[in-house]
């Protein structure tokens, strides 16, 4: 057993788990997401700046 910090791809879990949500959106509910957008774009733009802040990036 190694004591070591977390491994390198730590950073990226997040990103994944939100690329399989979105790659779901995208098999299931494309044209769904396509009409909340076009009727609710602030709501939308609101939802996915709350989703990147939720996950580490560079600013």
């Amino acid at each position: 057993m190694h004591a070591q910090g977390p491994p390198t791809w730590y950073d990226h879990t997040c990103w994944h788990h939100w690329g399989r949500v979105v790659g779901l959106m995208l098999s299931y509910g494309l044209e769904i997401f396509i009409f909340a957008y076009v009727i609710h774009t602030v709501q939308v733009a609101n939802f996915v700046n709350s989703v990147y802040s939720l996950c580490p990036h560079v600013s």
